[in-house]
């Protein structure tokens, strides 16, 4: 089954379409534009229902076909007109694995089902399969809490060229994150610990003091004069800082 590879969807397109018709009728508008025939191709076989679905910029194409047993396997399509070999992720298990898209260096993305059914997501790059379920980054941070218990904040650092889905498991990760309590008027949910800084760049406008600083040469002192002599209650020190 031939299948007529335009870049846009064909949801999209059909939109577009009738868009074109209607700026055809005004010549003067500069947002009059046409579609271009690109090519025409089928994945290698008989009776394969194929199924572009993405082109990256050098003029490669991702993709899915049907093979007439109704199993679905992925495809890439490089710009000299040759074709992978059939893309099936190893954990597939019900022969159900679909191209969705590449990109510049190649990289396939797409999306196979397991044994339960559920949709999960890969990555293909040469040969190497990249699984990943995003929400196992929660589970990551949870495992690392429990390892080290005194953990207080851990930092994520990737390489957007060599992990470019890392930012998917960024969300469940911040999600799974605690949140550190801060203290508010009539609340001291923080007691005596101390919170991460709260960066704003808008305007401060204080409802009430908070407290007030006072510099001093003797510390020895102003311990003593400030519970003994006016009755207040220390919260937070620094050990010996003067």
């Amino acid at each position: 089954m031939k299948i007529s590879l335009r870049l846009f969807g064909y949801a999209v397109g059909f939109a577009a379409l009738a868009v074109t018709g209607a700026l055809a009728q005004s010549p003067e508008s500069p947002a009059a534009f046409s579609f271009q025939f690109v090519s025409q191709f089928d994945y290698p076989g008989t009776g394969n229902q194929t199924r572009p679905q993405k082109i990256n910029d050098l003029g490669d194409i991702a993709g899915l076909f049907v093979n007439t047993a109704a199993a679905s396997f992925g495809f890439m399509r490089l710009n000299n007109g040759n074709f992978s070999r059939p893309i099936a992720d190893p954990n597939a298990t019900s022969n159900f694995t679909e191209g969705r898209g590449i990109n510049n260096s190649r990289t396939v993305c797409g999306d196979y089902t397991d044994s339960a059914g559920a949709f999960e997501g890969f990555f293909l790059s040469g040969h190497t399969f990249t699984n990943y379920d995003p929400e196992i980054g929660g589970k990551w941070l949870g495992l690392l809490k429990e390892a080290i218990p005194s953990l207080l904040s851990a930092t994520i650092i990737f390489n957007p060229e060599t992990a470019p889905y890392a930012h998917h498991y960024l969300t469940f990760i911040q999600a799974a994150a605690p949140v550190i309590a801060q203290n508010a008027p009539g609340r001291a949910d923080r007691g005596t610990g101390r919170a991460e800084p709260i960066d704003r760049e808008d305007d401060v406008r204080p409802r009430k003091l908070g407290h007030v600083v006072l510099g001093s040469t003797d510390l020895e002192a102003s311990e003593r004069f400030f519970p003994d002599g006016v009755g207040f209650k220390g919260s937070d020190s620094i050990a010996r800082a003067a």
